[in-house]
């Protein structure tokens, strides 16, 4: 591997962020479709850790964007949206790893990567649409009701 960070990405980068994607984009459609999703979605961080462990960040945003495209084609725009998080989540853990982070350190670098761009486009959709808020509520209402039975 050779240590290039500057100018565009080679042919052994792009092939590896398309393959390493694509398997990504296979796992997140499985969760998607398969009960456990979370064990799949977990499972999908791993190829976008291992490309931004080994190659420049740029290989990372190339394999997201392209599997996204692939990703919208499947599911639309809610596949699209998990699978890009999926990838935000991969390079958080993949560049964790390589400056060898802790826990800690991952979990704060974390905050402004994943957390906060999820949680300002989650509010202002919401707020958006207002239609599909209380829709969104019920389903979570419906989805968790039998978990919340089992509780009681």
């Amino acid at each position: 591997m050779a240590a290039r960070r500057h100018g565009p990405l080679s042919a052994s980068e792009l092939a590896e962020a398309a393959v390493l994607g694509d398997v990504a984009l296979v796992l997140s459609f499985a969760g998607w479709l398969l009960p456990f999703p979370i064990v799949f979605f977990a499972a999908a961080t791993v190829p976008f850790a291992a490309i931004a462990a080994r190659r420049r960040l740029r290989a990372v945003v190339i394999a997201a964007v392209a599997s996204g495209l692939v990703a919208f084609l499947l599911g639309g725009y809610t596949l699209t949206l998990n699978h890009i998080l999926v990838a935000l989540g991969g390079i958080v853990v993949g560049l964790a790893y390589r400056w060898r982070w802790g826990w800690g350190k991952t979990a704060l670098f974390s905050l402004p990567v994943l957390w906060l761009p999820t949680a300002a486009f989650s509010l202002a959709a919401l707020w958006l649409f207002a239609q599909a808020r209380k829709l969104t509520f019920k389903q979570i209402d419906i989805s968790t009701k039998g978990f919340r039975r089992l509780l009681r």
